[in-house]
């Protein structure tokens, strides 16, 4: 088997997106591939940012990546992964002798497998200290004879090294006091992005393809699912017995943290359910078996790449700027907890961790209108009428966004 490693260029951006995205969202574990995984999501932005910045190595065979590594000017390997097919290869093993990283940054809990031992194999050592990550899944392995701890708190979050805090007391703050308060949309401007995504500037006639992005944003915001859970819900997921259902579950495979979560279905979203079925799936046979929001082709299911590009498309021109989809949740997040409190957001969002639901208890820009807007005897009133819903017998005139005439695609 000949391979050919060389360095990547930005030519081979599309090429390592497809990549990277099929072996970790999931896209090999969906198509029944032994070995395959699905542990995170990595943005088209961070992927130009590492050509940009960083050393990129690929491994090739008849033309195909099989291999990617990445390893930052200050030599340290942020992401080493193989195709799963040819793991055992010698490819992994060839990519680190080249690169030859001082410092390894290494998920122990991925789906793939622990790659400690392959590591180690290699002569690193796992450095001391607690595991780094929000989840604690992260270890650090040196070169004998490397200080992991002289790295700056930049270089953690960077270069995946935790700094030593026991020794520099400014570090000390708790990582609740650290994390941003999250964005979010306001309800004008929800209402304003879910009409762009049902209607995609086509007039009077809502295509098929409205109908699933506007379900799909549906699900982020009044579920609270973030985009790698959408994507590979099934349509027996959430039509079944020929009506939608009333909870969607969350099913421990596709789950961020392997554990299932029950929501409730809003009526919007069950509505939403039900012209999907009218328009798009009861088409589709056997209904069980597939994807609710599937290629073209029925192969296999939507990617989370492809969501982004729909979900940014749509923001830009229904609100003037991009946005991921993952402010969607933080939206549904943020409204639950004002709603039912931390405690509800955190069994609805599917936070382990109840640290990781706090930042949704720090007051958004709406927050501090409505208490100046108390200050006035009168009450004034700054929220937008809501556009009623497209499920309404008397569609209404489509909101003036400034958008322009070209298809979203």
């Amino acid at each position: 088997m000949e391979v050919v490693y060389r360095k990547a260029v930005i030519e081979d951006l599309p090429a390592i997106v497809a990549f990277v995205d099929f072996w970790l969202t999931g896209g090999g574990k969906a198509g029944g591939i032994p070995g395959a995984g699905h542990d995170f999501f990595v943005p088209v932005g961070r992927h130009e940012s590492y050509l940009a910045k960083y050393h990129v190595l690929l491994a090739g065979y008849a033309g195909a990546i099989v291999g990617w590594a990445v390893k930052t000017k200050k030599g340290v390997l942020i992401h080493l992964l193989v195709a799963a097919t040819f793991r055992g290869s010698g490819i992994g093993s060839e990519m680190l002798r080249r690169l030859a990283p001082e410092v390894v940054r290494s998920k122990f809990d991925q789906s793939s497998g622990d790659p400690a031992g392959f590591y180690a194999k290699h002569g690193y050592v796992k450095a001391e200290g607690e595991r780094l990550g929000r989840k604690k899944n992260i270890d650090i392995f040196v070169r004998p004879g490397v200080d992991a701890s002289a790295y700056t708190r930049r270089q953690v979050v960077r270069r995946g090294v935790e700094p030593n805090r026991s020794t520099n007391p400014n570090l000390s703050q708790t990582r609740s006091n650290r994390m941003a308060t999250p964005k979010t949309l306001t309800t004008e401007e929800t209402e304003k992005l879910l009409y762009e995504l049902l209607w995609q500037s086509h007039g009077l006639n809502i295509k098929p393809k409205g109908y699933r992005n506007h379900t799909i944003a549906l699900l982020m915001l009044d579920a609270g699912l973030r985009v790698g859970e959408v994507v590979q819900l099934k349509i027996s997921d959430l039509w079944f017995n020929y009506q939608p259902v009333t909870s969607i579950i969350i099913q421990p495979e596709i789950a961020k943290n392997k554990t299932e979560r029950i929501i409730p279905v809003s009526e919007r979203l069950s509505n939403a359910f039900k012209k999907m079925h009218e328009y798009i799936w009861s088409s589709t046979t056997p209904i069980g078996r597939r994807y609710a929001f599937y290629q073209l082709q029925h192969t296999g299911h939507i990617t989370t790449r492809q969501v982004e590009r729909i979900i940014k498309a749509a923001a830009m021109k229904s609100l003037g700027r991009p946005i991921h989809p993952h402010i969607l949740r933080h939206t549904f997040g943020t409204r639950i907890e004002r709603k039912a409190g931390i405690r509800v957001a955190q069994e609805l969002l599917g936070h382990k961790n109840l640290s990781s639901t706090q930042i949704y208890t720090h007051p958004n820009q709406d927050d501090l209108r409505k208490a100046v807007d108390q200050l006035n005897d009168k009450g004034m009133h700054t929220s937008a009428k809501v556009v009623e819903s497209f499920l309404s017998p008397d569609l209404p005139n489509r909101p003036d966004t400034s958008r322009t005439d070209r298809d979203m695609g």
